[in-house]
């Protein structure tokens, strides 16, 4: 009996520990204090701290539970806000900031022309682009590989049919059949040939192709020049308005940003985020798709400027004639503003530099320019005040 007393006693207590840990107040997943120290409201802050969809929680309810229990532990000058991440947004997709590592090929069937014993290696430690030029190892070995083949069949026969004509012994059947080799073997090495300058000329990339590169968009540098030309210094030397004739004589303070060209991607794979880094550098292609939103994993891309809107997806042909070559050089190229004495072909002067006014964008204008430069991280490294003179540097 007293046996049995115990095992019910000891279930009982069981049932009060369960009880007691289902009702303790806990917070809510995905909640916590935010500090406020700029001037948001709770909301708006809220989803810029914790991404769209985010909500203010509550500190107290009757029944003795909170999203967010405790002090908030905020300084003076900021005040505290329970934010709770949105229910459909609590799996955050991990993210991987290392630079990519690419392994060389293991393969077993070599061939001897090319030098393919010896892959090259791939560095991406120090830049944003990585080529990995195997694929084209490959397929430039195989056609060398197969035209030297070719070649080598080919003067065989050649001699093959040498060797028969001279032991035909006036055999017309065996002479009539060496011929025939010989014409065979030159109607095949003047194919092989002309297939290489064809080919040649239609695109030399067919025979000699390239090597794939693969270019990484960095979160960070990109909101670094969003900021650049989007934030108060952007917009407070846009609205000086234009320089006069004296003050680009003398030289005047004007403000710096960069754009570069983003390597063209097929439209199946123009993510949200390209299209949104697309728009930052210039005018979209295609046009701006304003039912869109810069938006990635649930959070903005550009988080001080929730309605920064991607571009539609563009063409190959579309991107090409928007950023033409031709009239842009990386290094050389600026876009001025719409201004008189600033017409397109100007060469100016900025932080001992010359450049020539060869763009424009509708945001680049009063004090403002827009370099063109190499990479994403370039840009950034282009953005500041400076000196501009009209005319070349001295």
């Amino acid at each position: 009996m007293k046996i049995k007393f115990l095992k019910k006693v000891l279930f009982l207590a069981g049932l009060l520990i369960i009880f007691a840990a289902y009702s303790a107040p806990i917070n809510a997943a995905g909640c916590g204090y935010v500090c406020n120290s700029g001037t948001d409201t709770a909301a708006k802050y809220c989803e810029k701290v914790r991404g769209i969809g985010a909500y203010i929680g509550s500190t107290f309810s009757t029944n003795g539970t909170a999203d967010c229990s405790g002090a908030a532990n905020c300084p003076l000058n900021s005040a505290p806000a329970c934010c709770c991440t949105s229910k459909t947004s609590l799996i955050t997709p991990a993210t991987d900031t290392s630079k990519p590592k690419f392994t060389l090929p293991d393969y077993t069937f070599q061939i001897p022309v090319g030098n393919l014993s010896k892959l090259t290696a791939i560095d991406c430690t120090n830049s944003t682009t990585c080529e990995i030029p195997w694929i084209a190892q490959y397929v430039s070995a195989i056609y060398t590989y197969g035209l030297g083949v070719a070649g080598v069949i080919a003067v065989l026969m050649l001699m093959a049919a040498g060797l028969l004509w001279m032991s035909s012994g006036g055999d017309s059947g065996r002479i009539t059949q060496a011929k025939s080799m010989i014409f065979g073997s030159i109607t095949g090495l003047l194919l092989l040939v002309g297939l290489s300058l064809f080919l040649n000329f239609i695109n030399p990339d067919l025979i000699n192709p390239r090597a794939l590169t693969l270019d990484t968009i960095q979160k960070k540098e990109l909101e670094a020049e969003a900021r650049a030309k989007l934030g108060g210094t952007a917009e407070e030397f846009k609205n000086k308005g234009c320089a006069s004739d004296e003050e680009l004589t003398a030289g005047v303070e004007f403000y710096a940003t960069g754009y570069y060209k983003a390597p063209y991607r097929d439209i199946s794979q123009q993510t949200n985020y390209y299209l949104c880094d697309v728009h930052m550098q210039g005018t979209c292609p295609a046009g701006v798709n304003n039912s869109g939103s810069c938006i990635e994993n649930g959070k903005y891309i550009f988080p001080d400027y929730p309605n920064y809107k991607p571009c539609n997806s563009f063409s190959q042909a579309q991107y090409a004639n928007y950023f033409s070559a031709s009239t842009l050089v990386v290094g050389k190229t600026i876009a001025g503003p719409k201004c008189s004495n600033l017409p397109k072909g100007t060469q100016i002067c900025f932080k001992g530099k010359t450049y020539t006014i060869t763009d424009s964008g509708s945001g680049i204008q009063g004090k403002r320019i827009d370099i063109l430069s190499g990479s994403l991280l370039e840009t950034n490294t282009n953005t500041g005040k400076g000196t501009l003179k009209i005319g070349a540097c001295n």
